[in-house]
């Protein structure tokens, strides 16, 4: 027997163990699985399962960390076995192929990272548009962004392809790249970035572009560099159905507008509650979490909350809102407030208008409809932010939150490291940053409310200590600093 049979053995050995204790352990919608990477080391993936608001689909989110790289994946599994084997087949051949190239690329001294996030667009019960955008970097300095479509029928165990809306023929071909040009003329800043010959040549195969359908629009995507410069982004456009509805074969347009109507659901209003003024000599902190919510991390958040009588803000991503809308009803239920941290975490200083007033509208939007209000703030990831997203929030008459205190519960991920790094830093006045995503942070908060409660200070809203304070504006604003002794 060889070195390399053995050691391979040796590793079998190893990891059969491990999956003996973990025994596909599951407990609060957690497990936690091993596998072999391409060098035959055991690589610990954190899975966390939870059922979706959409019948049939059952989400899972996968993350794993080793030195070379770090991944978190929004994934689902379906009712049809063969819809769900056709999609995790995708997502395991790119995280594959991530991971290859992470392996190929750490000579460089970065750490890679695959981010892939799920949007569910439903046209019936049974019927689903699954869109999943993937931002990875593993080498460049400014990653890839691309975005793969699945529109299922759960029902009949069927992944539909375009052609079973649009015959391909000729004068299909040609009329559609027509309407697709029209349509592009009337966004004349995307139209600029877009190369037209390279746009016409990515219409040649239906069977190759990337789409989704609804009742109201055929949405066309296209992935980062293929028909525009990098900057562009992925492309998003919508053709209303009212332009290619003659296109739409029979059969296909009554399942789209007759079988399954999508009537709009009227969204239950949750009132703010009405906040008593603020004694003008009192002492005063907000506390803030961002990127959530989160299924167990911002559950667990709120529960101390309420046991210390403590209000705070949340700023929220929208690819979580979607996953969570309970969540997102339950904070404004209990008094709390909800602030926008745009839909996909990008760093806004780097993108242009439109890619900005996307973020920022989806997120919104997404918060409206399930609570019936907007957003009352904004948090621009990484707090990286320039004088166009200054105007883009003044357009959106979002005030720009930042913070005082950094609890660095992003890099420390340890309770009492946490606890130290908010209470020695915090005065009159705080705005603290943590992040609802995090075990340790719900395990550091107790103590942390515990100990200013007793130094004398009251947990209010972003707006309440805005208020309290008298900054008006957009800002950005950023709460009160310790000074230093």
């Amino acid at each position: 027997m060889n070195t390399t049979t053995r050691r391979r053995l040796l590793m079998s050995g190893v990891l059969i163990f491990m999956l003996t204790l973990i025994g596909f352990y599951i407990s609060s919608g957690y497990r936690t699985d091993a596998k072999m990477n391409e060098e035959d080391e055991i690589v610990t993936e954190q899975i966390e399962t939870t059922e979706s608001k959409y019948p049939g689909l059952h989400l899972e989110t996968v993350t794993a960390s080793t030195d070379k790289y770090i991944y978190a994946i929004h994934s689902l599994k379906t009712d049809s076995p063969d819809l769900t084997n056709t999609i995790q087949s995708w997502i395991e051949d790119s995280k594959k192929q991530f991971i290859s190239d992470a392996e190929k690329n750490a000579v460089l001294g970065r750490t890679a990272t695959l981010n892939m996030n799920l949007k569910t667009k439903p046209i019936s019960d049974t019927i689903y548009n699954l869109i999943f955008s993937k931002h990875e970097m593993t080498g460049g300095a400014n990653g890839v962004s691309d975005i793969k479509v699945f529109t299922i029928n759960i029902e009949e165990d069927r992944l539909y392809l375009l052609t079973d809306f649009i015959e391909e023929t000729d004068e299909n071909k040609e009329e559609l790249t027509q309407i697709i040009l029209e349509q592009l003329a009337e966004d004349k800043e995307l139209q600029a970035k877009v190369i037209e010959d390279e746009l016409v040549e990515s219409l040649a195969s239906f069977d190759d572009m990337k789409w989704s359908i609804t009742e109201e629009a055929l949405i066309l995507y296209w992935n980062e560099y293929e028909i525009a410069a990098g900057e562009a982004g992925v492309i998003q456009l919508a053709l209303p159905i009212e332009k290619i509805q003659h296109l739409i074969s029979d059969k296909k347009h009554k399942l789209l507008t007759l079988e399954f109507p999508v009537e709009p659901e009227e969204t239950d209003v949750i009132e703010r509650p009405e906040q008593e003024p603020l004694d003008p000599d009192g002492k005063y902190v907000a506390l803030t979490f961002d990127d959530g919510p989160h299924q167990t991390v911002t559950d667990s958040v709120l529960n101390t909350l309420k046991e210390y009588d403590a209000k705070a803000t949340f700023f929220m991503l929208g690819i979580q809102v979607d996953y969570y809308p309970s969540l997102v009803q339950r904070i404004a239920e209990e008094g709390h407030e909800i602030g926008n941290h745009t839909n996909t975490h990008p760093d806004l200083s780097k993108v242009d208008t439109s890619r900005i007033s996307k973020e920022l509208e989806t997120t919104n939007q997404r918060i409206f409809e399930i609570i019936g209000r907007y957003p009352t703030g904004f948090r621009p990831p990484y707090g990286a932010y320039n004088d166009n997203l200054v105007t883009q929030a003044t357009n959106y008459n979002l005030p720009i939150i930042m913070w005082s205190v950094d609890s660095l519960d992003w890099k420390t991920k340890n309770a009492t490291s946490i606890s130290h790094e908010i209470l020695s830093m915090t005065t009159n006045g705080s705005i603290i940053l943590m992040h609802d995503i995090h075990d340790a942070t719900a395990a550091a908060l107790p103590n942390v409310l515990k100990n200013l409660k007793n130094q004398g200070y009251s947990f209010v809203t972003v707006s309440q200590l805005l208020d309290w304070r008298g900054d008006t504006g957009i800002g950005p604003h950023f709460g009160s600093y310790k000074q230093s002794e």
